[in-house]
């Protein structure tokens, strides 16, 4: 084995201080975080701009080097965006039919006429929406710390790997719907007014199955550039999705065998936001680890933030301020919809007034700021300050907003079950937080130098 790829995992020294601060600590918040947002995400008035933002923050606040000459290969600003963008992604693609069939129920019609089917099928897919809702970001993860710098040539040849995946895939599924799709020789889904249950099943499976390849294109061309780094990131964080998608499947199952007026459709959803925030836990823990300075040649990590300006401005202000903007406009539609109100124009302006103007005007001062004093190369200033301050200011105002699309005009049991829940996610959560807090710190007054503030 070549020496690069001994030292893939440089600085694991897996003392019990360092798996309790990098890895056990980490991968519980980004897990109780994660079981809350994903909940919310589902929730009228959520989407998957929670999790996502929520998530690229606290990978971001870990990582953040304020010095130029980096120790972590994922630590620049471009991991908001890309983990914000990433799961985005995914929450535009459905999984509805999926969950029928793991109960032997195969819908004809919206709510209406259904047949026996197998539901092997059902939990199929469902693994294929995990691998691409964690992929995606996986791989966009991956393009912040590739281990040689690409060129405009390679980042074509980059897309074009994704495109031609989803496009292979599409072919397939196309051209051999009889194993894409369950009791496709029935004849359903050539009649789409007597079944049309079964054109959601085409769009949706069409989604998915693109997704997927486009995901394995992706992947696929950092095995050709022999980034294992890359590769190994993406294929954890993928798996780390797809399996609690299936194995946490069996909730749906208890609409059959249970009495209890609960919501079990959150509660399957609480399980993926839980095992995928553990699974960003660990890839943060294995890949993205602190790389002493005499290895940073042999793993060649970045010596200096690349295109510092546009890491600033778009890698993390734009996407807070885009999905912030976004969640309070869901958020205000959410609530128009739990408490029966019509959505009239001022349910637009008075937010508009009240915070996407001024918002707007804080990023374009930012903007203004940056193009009059742009940043350089060894300029001794760290591209975004107040990190800390910034990422518990956001995660504060997102769980308003979570706990705002979860209260209903009439609060049944079930309800005040899932606010119990996300109470509890929560302060664990503060906990988690405020214990890492600590950790990092006793490190940062043990060392000089270090990367923790």
């Amino acid at each position: 084995m070549k020496e690069h790829n001994k030292t893939l995992y440089l600085g694991l020294r897996k003392t019990k201080a360092e798996i309790v601060r990098e890895l056990l600590l980490p991968a519980i918040l980004m897990s109780l975080l994660g079981g809350y947002y994903w909940a919310i995400r589902g929730s009228p008035g959520g989407g998957a701009q929670f999790p996502g933002l929520g998530w690229g923050l606290v990978w971001y606040y870990l990582s953040y080097e304020k010095q130029e000459n980096k120790r972590r290969v994922y630590s620049a600003g471009w991991v908001v965006l890309a983990i914000a963008v990433g799961v985005r992604m995914g929450g535009n693609i459905g999984y509805g039919p999926y969950l029928s069939w793991i109960k032997n129920m195969f819908h004809l019609e919206y709510q209406g006429t259904w047949i026996p089917v197998v539901a092997w099928p059902g939990y199929v897919y469902l693994f294929f929406c995990g691998l691409q809702w964690g992929g995606i970001p996986g791989v966009l993860i991956s393009w912040c710390g590739s281990k040689k710098p690409l060129k405009a040539k390679d980042w074509v040849v980059r897309f074009a790997f994704g495109i031609s995946g989803a496009l292979i895939a599409y072919w397939l599924v196309s051209s051999f719907p009889q194993y894409f799709y369950p009791l496709y020789s029935k004849g359903y889904y050539a009649d789409p007014v007597s079944y049309p249950r079964c054109q959601d099943v085409i769009r949706i499976t069409h989604e998915v199955v693109i997704a997927v390849g486009l995901f394995l294109g992706f992947w696929t061309y950092e095995i050709v550039r022999k980034d294992w780094r890359n590769v190994l990131l993406s294929i954890t964080l993928a798996l780390g999705f797809a399996i609690p998608f299936v194995g946490s499947a069996f909730w749906h199952l208890m609409y059959l065998h249970s009495d209890l007026a609960l919501d079990w459709w959150k509660n399957w959803e609480m399980s993926i936001g839980l095992g995928g925030g553990v699974a960003f836990g660990v890839c943060y823990y294995l890949y993205n680890r602190p790389i002493e300075a005499d290895k940073q040649v042999l793993v060649r990590v970045r010596p200096y933030s690349v295109h510092r300006n546009a890491e600033r401005l778009i890698g993390v202000y734009l996407p807070l301020w885009l999905f912030l903007n976004v969640s309070v406009m869901t958020t205000v539609e959410g609530i128009a919809e739990n408490f029966g109100f019509d959505m009239s124009p001022v349910w637009y302006i008075v937010p508009g007034i009240v915070f996407y103007v001024p918002s707007t005007a804080v990023y374009l001062w930012l903007i203004y700021g940056t193009m009059k004093n742009p940043f350089k190369r060894d300029d001794g200033r760290p591209n975004v300050t107040g990190v800390p301050k910034l990422f518990v200011a956001t995660q504060l105002f997102l769980i308003a907003l979570g706990y705002a699309v979860s209260i209903r005009r009439e609060m049944n049991l079930a309800l005040w079950v899932l606010v119990a829940v996300y109470t509890v996610f929560l302060v664990l959560g503060v906990v988690t937080f405020l214990a890492l807090k600590r950790a990092r710190e006793t490190v940062s007054e043990q060392t000089t130098g270090g990367i923790v503030r």
